[in-house]
């Protein structure tokens, strides 16, 4: 459809506003396209950049994994006091409140349980070109003896195997001598013993680390994060460390000496209760036999008639003494009758 250039009064008509937008709108995204090839170079930039991000991440950067668990807790126990057993302190309140479970298992002295347990306080590392990283329940070497322990916590090995028998102590003062494999060795105050499993990489150098458990079961249980569910008697457990089976396995150990805890404690109470039953038992056996005691005797000493019982007891007894009086009687009439027949 065509319009005519001039109007009435002689002014120039536009066209109608869906054809202007329509055209202004090719025009924009040509225009922007235009100016994006021009620039492209500044794509190929931001890309070769995302990736160089991504390989230095994968390569220098060591993962980080939160493992959770649950836990449900025992709503019939409400009569243990579990704090108490283990030592340490928790809120006053309603018996049975999630709140103390949750202090217990963050508690330095369940989690030092779980440390000694998974023997968490040796550490062993891999110290490569560009990071380190853990061994877990695999070194390359295990300590199999370090005397004092005192004072060989807080000592921090880095060893540089050399073959399957023999290895040398990286030192910064001086040049390390040549150590055996499964053969004790003095150095700082301690006397060491390294035992082979294996030849890591070559020019790897294997560091071990002695910490004091206290520390390391302090540190485990701050990062320990145990929240309950809503309405219900289950908690979850989080932990957060690079190697997710070591987190995994310290999960389901703290579990299961909190679990066994549980039950230690119970038995105490049982056994305790126990233990109050049979005293008390005791107590009033005691004072019901003095009681008797002392009625009898004064029953006596005032020639008071005993009880129906007592007195068909003692004329039993004493009729049964009078038979065994008669028949011995008999018996010796019955011996001198023979005498004098014989006679």
């Amino acid at each position: 459809m065509e319009y005519p250039k001039n109007g009435l009064n002689g002014q120039h008509n536009h066209p109608p506003p869906e054809e202007s937008k329509d055209q202004l709108f090719f025009l924009d995204t040509r225009s922007l396209l235009f100016r994006f090839l021009r620039n492209w170079w500044l794509f190929v930039i931001g890309i070769a950049l995302g990736v160089a991000y991504v390989k230095f991440k994968q390569r220098y950067i060591i993962p980080v994994y939160q493992v959770r668990s649950t836990l449900i807790i025992d709503g019939g126990k409400q009569d243990i006091d579990l704090t108490g057993l283990l030592g340490v302190g928790g809120k006053s309140g309603q018996a049975g409140d999630l709140t103390n479970e949750i202090t217990v298992l963050k508690s330095r002295t369940l989690m030092r349980k779980v440390v000694d347990s998974l023997d968490l306080h040796v550490s062993y590392f891999l110290e490569g070109r560009v990071k380190t990283t853990e061994f877990y329940k695999n070194p390359p070497v295990v300590v199999a003896n370090a005397l004092p322990l005192e004072t060989a916590y807080g000592k921090t090995l880095r060893i540089h195997p050399i073959d399957e028998k023999q290895f040398q102590l990286i030192l910064e003062d001086k040049e390390s001598p040549l150590y055996e494999y499964g053969k004790p060795f003095h150095h700082s105050g301690v006397i060491w013993q390294l035992d082979y499993r294996f030849l890591p990489v070559e020019s790897a150098t294997i560091v071990v680390k002695l910490q004091w458990p206290d520390a390391v079961a302090g540190k485990l249980a701050s990062s320990l994060i145990v929240n309950p569910m809503i309405r219900s008697n289950v908690l979850t457990l989080g932990l957060n460390n690079p190697n997710i089976e070591k987190a995994r396995d310290i999960l389901e150990t703290l579990s299961g000496i909190y679990n066994h805890s549980v039950i230690e404690a119970k038995n105490e109470v049982n056994l305790k209760t126990l233990a109050f039953i049979d005293e008390r038992l005791h107590f009033v056996t005691q004072d019901l036999y003095q009681v008797e005691k002392e009625v009898e005797e004064f029953k006596q000493s005032r020639e008071l008639p005993l009880d129906v019982r007592e007195n068909a007891g003692r004329n039993i007894g004493l009729a049964t003494k009078r038979d065994e009086e008669i028949l011995e009687l008999e018996v010796q009439k019955v011996l001198l009758s023979n005498i004098e027949s014989i006679f």
